[in-house]
């Protein structure tokens, strides 16, 4: 739980939020509960996480309870709302400066009671005037999709931060690199997974920033790159990722580590340590709350990818080594194959095997392997890869990598 010391503001308070939830532990909730009372005068959120601890733990949530901060807190709110409802009616009266600024003092209002969507109102009011240069518009884009994404309006912050960051006067400045983050966030919410690799691997900057994130850090960048590319590049050009890519290998380090083994199982179709990888790390993906949105859908992405890649390299195999090496019973497997909507496999319950559907038999296979090679830039074994085609696997061979 340390790992949210890496984190400041609203983000914070989400990720810790989202974390309680997920994890289900006291320690969490308690930890939520007190950074919400400390950092934020959002009551509907310290009432939501106090009824969800009666539920673990209905002692400790009547000790957490303290009313006192409540009637403070909306005691405060309330006398805000009416000095802004009446600020709103004299802003004909104040200079451009002064209206930018009472614009800006109530976006941080709504940002700390949660109410971003208001919150980016104001802010959108707040760098309307003003110069009118560059360096304004990169701030009027970031707070305002800094915000949509917040509130997890995606689609509303791709935009912002589109328009803007794939522009020809984008820059290496620390402005960029957070609209960048939250393009890339924001594209992998509404699951474009391609696109956002392709973002995610234009911060080259990122990796050698310090301090506190408002959004997400470079460990967190590295872990969505290698899940976003996972579901979606080619084989080739994940090979280059993992062992070329110098954005790609700045991100993936420290806690990003685990990231890299998994693209690099992928490419050398380790598939035990693909799938140990993942389990190890499932639950650290769950408490990432962008990640959590779109798990379920890249680990669907990558077994239908594995389970194809698996297949056509090899004219049959057994069914049972199969499953095993899939963490699945037969049934399961099978299941698993036909949802997968492929053609290209031969499901042979007598002999109990899975072979490829390849009409022109062994040449298929060695020909496919030798164009393999050259995508891959590999000296596959067309020897042993013909073996293999030639009969079931061995149960004792479980590592099917390009030599």
């Amino acid at each position: 739980m340390e790992y949210i010391d890496d984190y400041e503001g609203p983000i914070k308070i989400q990720r810790i939020v989202h974390l309680a939830k997920v994890s289900g532990n006291e320690e969490v909730v308690e930890t939520a509960i007190k950074l919400v009372m400390k950092e934020t005068s959002n009551v509907a959120l310290y009432e939501d996480l106090i009824a969800y601890m009666s539920t673990l733990n209905p002692a400790k949530a009547q000790s957490l309870a303290d009313e006192g901060w409540v009637e403070n807190t909306e005691a405060n709110n309330r006398k805000f709302e009416q000095s802004w409802a009446q600020g709103l009616s004299d802003l004909a009266y104040l200079s451009a400066n002064d209206i930018a600024q009472a614009y800006k003092k109530y976006t941080e209002h709504f940002i700390s009671t949660g109410e971003f969507k208001t919150a980016q109102r104001y802010a959108s009011r707040s760098q309307d005037r003003g110069s009118g240069h560059l360096n304004q518009e990169i701030g009027y884009t970031l707070r305002t999709s800094w915000l949509a994404v917040l509130d997890q309006s995606w689609a509303y912050g791709r935009t912002l931060a589109s328009k803007l960051y794939l522009s020809e006067e984008r820059t290496d400045s620390i402005e960029y690199t957070k609209l960048g983050i939250i393009l890339g966030v924001a594209m992998m919410a509404t699951k474009e997974y391609a696109n956002a690799t392709a973002v995610f691997l234009t911060l080259d900057s990122l990796a050698g920033q310090s301090g506190p994130s408002d959004l997400a850090s470079a460990s967190d960048v590295g872990i969505y790159v290698a899940l976003t590319a996972l579901a979606t590049l080619p084989r080739g050009q994940l090979q280059y990722m993992a062992q070329k890519d110098p954005v790609f290998t700045a991100l993936t380090k420290g806690r990003a580590k685990w990231a890299r083994t998994l693209v690099s199982a992928f490419v050398n179709a380790q598939y035990n340590q693909l799938f140990d990888v993942w389990a190890q790390h499932e639950q650290e993906m769950e408490a990432d709350p962008f990640i959590h949105r779109v798990i379920k859908d890249i680990y669907a992405q990558l077994r239908t990818r594995v389970l194809h890649q698996y297949i056509n390299v090899f004219s049959q195999v057994g069914m049972s080594q199969m499953a095993r090496e899939f963490r699945v019973s037969e049934k399961e497997l099978v299941r698993e194959l036909l949802e997968s909507q492929t053609d290209a496999v031969i499901v042979d319950y007598k002999n109990g095997v899975i072979q490829a559907n390849k009409k022109d038999g062994l040449q298929s296979v060695v020909d496919k392997t030798k164009k393999l090679s050259q995508d891959f830039c590999t000296n596959a074994s067309v020897v042993l890869w013909s073996l293999e085609a030639r009969g079931p696997v061995s149960q004792g061979h479980r590592d099917h990598r390009l030599l």
